[in-house]
C-alpha cells in the first residue's frame, strides 16, 4: 500500500512538471493562450503550487488578458512572500490594468527602491499610472461599448473603417481563415470583411471578396465617405497587428464590384514596412505609416501631397510633435482637418494610446491623448470618428470584449456634441433639396424643365450667400461634406460619377461615385471658395452645380438631390459653370472645366448633335440682348471646335430674354436663373 501511495505521487508530481513544462514552452514561442491553458491545466493538479501561480500571472500580463493577472499574482504572494525579486513590479502592472493606480504606484516605487539599476523601466509605467490617475479623475463625456456579434468574434477584429452615413463597416478579422502564419506564433492570416446596418443591426459579416483578399495577411485602414475606395495593406508576416514587409494597395467600387487591387505608387510605398494609411477627406493628401531609415525611430507618419501631374510628392516626416522613437500607426484624418493616430511612444496610460493633432500655423500641434474612457492601460488604436462626430469607432482589448482584439464604438452625447455651423447649413440644406421634396410628392411626374432649373439655380443662389467667410484659409481648413442622390426624371436612382473642381484653378479635386442602389454620393469638400460639381451617366445628359463653399470654423453638411435628364432629342441641361463677365462674351477661365466635361460628354457619345443655347435677363433692350446672347453660345461653340469636335455637330442659338424661367422683377429668384448657357440635343443619328 506504501508503495502505491509513492508512486501515484510520483506520477503526479510528474504530471504537474509535464504540464508546466509545456506551458514554459509555448509562453517562450509567444503562444500565450497555449501556455494558460497548460498551466490551468497543473493546477487543477496543484492548486497551492506558488511559482505555477507566478507564471500564470506573468502569461495572463504578458496576454490580451491582463485583467486576469492580480488574482494568480495575489496569491502567489500570499503562498511565498520572495517569489521573485520582480513580483512588485509585476503587481504593479497588474493594478495599473485594472485602473487601480494608487495601488499600482505603491508597487512601483517598492519595486525601484529595491531595483535601481531598473529604475528607467519602473519610471515609464509610473509616468503612465500619474497620467491614467489625473484622466480617470477627469473622463471624457461619452460612453464605450463593444459592438458585440456578429462584428466580434472570439479571434482578432480591428480597423473598423465606415462610409459617412454609417451605414457600412469594413474591418480586418481572422475569423474566416483556415490557414496559420507559422512564423507569426502560428496566428490566423487576416482578411477583410464588411457588414451593412439594416434597421438599425449590423448584417452577418460578409468576405468582400478575392479581388481584396488574397492568401497571407490581409488588412484595410481606408475606406472613402461615399464608401467606394479601399486602401489595403498586403503582408506576409504579421507581429501582432503590423505587416512587416507591407505595402500599400488601392481598391475601386464600381458597377457592384471591388476591382483588384493595385499596389500604391512610389515614393508611398518603399523596401521598407507600411503598415497603415488613408487619404485626407479632400484626397489631395495621403497620411501613411512607415519605418523608413529617415524616421524617428521605428513606425512614423508621413504625409505625401498629389501634385498636378498626377504624381505623389516626397512624404514629409510630420515631426516630433507627433512621431516619437516608438510606433506611431493608424493615421485618420476627420473632415474637420483633425489628425488621429495610435501610438506607443507618447504620454499615455500603458499600451497603445489614441491620440489627436492639427496643422496649424504651418506645423503640427503638439499630440492630445484622447483620454478616458477611450484610452486605457491596454491597447487601443484605429480610431474612426463619423462627420458628425457623435460616434468614433475604434480597437481595443478589454475584459468586456468577446476576442482578442474587438472593435468599439464610443457615444458622444448629443447635447455637447452639435454642431451649430453644421445645422446652420443643414437647414439652409434642407431647403434647397426641393427636388428630392417634389420626387417624393409626385415620384411618376416628369420635372418640368422651368420649375427645375429654377429651384437647382435657387439653391445655387443659397449655397453662394450662405455664411461665407474666406479668411479662413489653410491646406488642412475645415471640409465641407456634400452629399445627396442622383435620379432620373422619374425619381430612380442612378450609378452616377461626380467630379468636383475648384472653378479658380480649374484643378479637378476628386471624383465619387453614386451607389447604385439608392444614387447616394458624398464628396468631401477641403475649404470655403467657388466650386462647380457635375455629374454624368450613361445614357444621360451631364448635369451640374455651382456653389460658393461656406467656410465655417466647424464641419459642416450640405444637402441636395441631382435630377438628369436622358441624352434624347428634346433634353437640355444648364451649364452653371460657364462663366461671362457682365455684357460681355469672352469666356472666363474659370469655364474651362466646365468645357472640358462638354467635350468628353461629345467625345463619349458621336451621335449626338447639340444646339448650345445662351439665354439672358431682361436688362437691357431685347436686340443687344440676343445678339450677346448668341456671341456667349458661339465663344463655347470655338471652344468645343478646337478641342476637335466636328462644327457639324454644335450649332450656337442666342435667344435673349425670350425663354425666361422665372419672373425678372427679382434678382435671385428670376434674373440670375434666367442668365444662363444650355446644351440641348436636338438630333442622335443612326449609327
Amino acid at each position: 500500500m506504501l508503495v502505491f501511495l509513492v508512486c501515484s505521487f510520483a506520477g503526479f508530481s510528474q504530471g504537474v512538471k509535464s504540464l508546466m513544462d509545456l506551458g514554459d514552452k509555448a509562453f517562450t514561442k509567444g503562444a500565450f493562450d497555449e501556455a494558460i491553458a497548460k498551466y490551468k491545466a497543473a493546477e487543477k493538479l496543484a492548486p497551492e503550487n506558488a511559482n505555477l501561480q507566478l507564471k500564470l500571472g506573468v502569461t495572463f500580463l504578458s496576454s490580451n488578458r491582463k485583467y486576469d493577472a492580480l488574482e494568480y499574482l495575489q496569491k502567489a504572494v500570499q503562498l511565498k512572500p520572495d517569489i521573485s525579486p520582480e513580483i512588485d513590479y509585476y503587481l504593479g502592472h497588474a493594478y495599473q490594468e485594472r485602473l487601480q493606480f494608487k495601488e499600482a504606484l505603491q508597487y512601483l516605487y517598492a519595486f525601484k527602491k529595491k531595483n535601481k539599476k531598473f529604475s528607467p523601466i519602473a519610471d515609464e509605467r509610473i509616468e503612465q499610472c500619474i497620467l491614467g490617475d489625473s484622466l480617470i479623475k477627469k473622463p471624457v463625456a461619452l460612453s464605450v461599448n463593444v459592438l458585440g456579434k456578429p462584428i466580434n468574434s472570439m479571434y482578432h477584429d480591428f480597423s473598423p473603417l465606415l462610409d459617412s452615413g454609417e451605414t457600412m463597416l469594413v474591418f480586418t478579422t481572422a475569423r474566416d481563415s483556415t490557414q496559420r502564419d507559422a512564423r507569426s506564433n502560428n496566428q490566423f492570416f487576416e482578411s477583410v470583411m464588411y457588414s451593412e446596418k439594416i434597421g438599425g443591426t449590423w448584417s452577418e459579416p460578409q468576405h468582400l471578396g478575392v479581388e481584396v483578399n488574397h492568401v497571407a495577411h490581409d488588412g484595410a485602414t481606408y475606406l472613402s465617405p461615399d464608401g467606394s475606395t479601399l486602401v489595403l495593406y498586403y503582408g506576409d508576416s504579421r507581429d501582432l497587428f503590423l505587416s512587416k514587409f507591407s505595402e500599400g494597395y488601392k481598391s475601386q467600387y464600381m458597377n457592384g464590384i471591388w476591382s483588384k487591387a493595385e499596389p500604391l505608387p512610389a515614393p508611398i510605398n518603399s523596401v521598407g514596412w507600411e503598415s497603415s494609411g488613408s487619404f485626407s477627406p479632400d484626397g489631395q493628401f495621403f497620411f501613411f505609416a512607415s519605418d523608413r531609415s529617415e524616421g524617428y525611430g521605428e513606425l512614423d507618419i508621413y504625409m505625401t501631397k498629389l501634385e498636378s501631374d498626377g504624381k505623389w510628392s516626397r512624404p514629409i516626416n510630420l515631426g516630433s510633435e507627433v512621431n516619437t522613437p516608438a510606433n506611431e500607426d493608424a493615421p485618420f484624418m476627420h473632415a474637420d482637418g483633425t489628425l488621429y493616430f495610435g501610438s506607443e511612444g507618447h504620454k499615455g496610460l500603458g499600451n497603445y494610446d489614441i491620440y489627436k493633432t492639427k496643422f496649424k500655423n504651418n506645423r503640427w500641434q503638439k499630440a492630445e491623448n484622447l483620454g478616458y474612457p477611450v484610452n486605457t492601460p491596454e491597447y487601443d488604436n484605429y480610431f474612426h470618428l463619423s462627420p458628425n462626430k457623435r460616434t468614433g469607432y475604434f480597437t481595443s482589448v478589454r475584459k468586456e470584449g468577446i476576442g482578442n482584439t474587438d472593435i468599439f464604438v464610443a457615444t458622444f452625447p448629443e447635447d455637447i456634441r452639435i454642431d451649430k455651423s453644421s445645422l446652420a447649413i443643414k437647414m439652409r440644406a434642407d431647403s434647397i433639396a426641393v427636388a428630392d421634396s417634389l420626387l417624393a410628392l409626385v415620384p411618376k411626374a416628369k420635372v418640368s424643365d422651368s420649375l427645375l432649373a429654377k429651384n437647382a439655380q435657387k439653391a445655387d443662389s443659397l449655397l453662394k450667400t450662405a455664411f461665407v467667410d474666406k479668411s479662413i484659409k489653410s491646406e488642412f481648413s475645415v471640409a465641407t461634406e456634400f452629399r445627396g442622390k442622383v435620379l432620373d426624371e422619374e425619381g430612380k436612382p442612378l450609378h452616377a460619377e461626380i467630379v468636383l473642381i475648384d472653378n479658380k484653378t480649374n484643378k479637378m479635386l476628386s471624383r465619387a461615385y453614386t451607389n447604385p442602389k439608392n444614387g447616394v454620393f458624398i464628396i468631401i469638400i477641403p475649404h470655403g471658395g467657388n466650386y462647380g460639381v457635375s455629374s454624368s451617366c450613361e445614357g444621360f445628359l451631364f448635369n451640374s452645380m455651382n456653389f460658393d463653399v461656406p467656410a465655417f470654423a466647424e464641419s459642416q453638411t450640405i444637402e441636395t438631390a441631382i435630377i438628369m435628364s436622358r441624352a434624347t432629342v428634346g433634353s437640355k441641361s444648364t451649364l452653371r459653370n460657364i462663366f461671362f463677365d457682365t455684357g460681355k462674351s469672352e469666356l472666363k477661365p474659370s469655364s474651362v472645366g466646365e468645357l472640358e466635361r462638354i467635350t468628353n460628354l461629345l467625345t463619349q457619345y458621336p451621335r449626338l448633335r447639340v444646339h448650345i443655347n445662351g439665354h439672358t435677363d431682361n436688362f437691357g433692350d431685347n436686340i443687344t440682348n440676343k445678339i450677346l446672347s448668341l456671341k456667349r453660345a458661339q465663344a463655347v461653340v470655338d471652344f468645343l471646335i478646337s478641342k476637335g469636335i466636328s462644327s457639324n455637330r454644335l450649332k450656337a442659338v442666342g435667344y435673349g430674354e425670350e425663354r425666361p424661367l422665372a419672373t425678372n422683377d427679382d434678382e435671385l429668384e428670376g434674373r440670375e436663373i434666367n442668365r444662363r448657357t444650355e446644351i440641348e440635343v436636338v438630333e442622335v443619328t443612326q449609327p
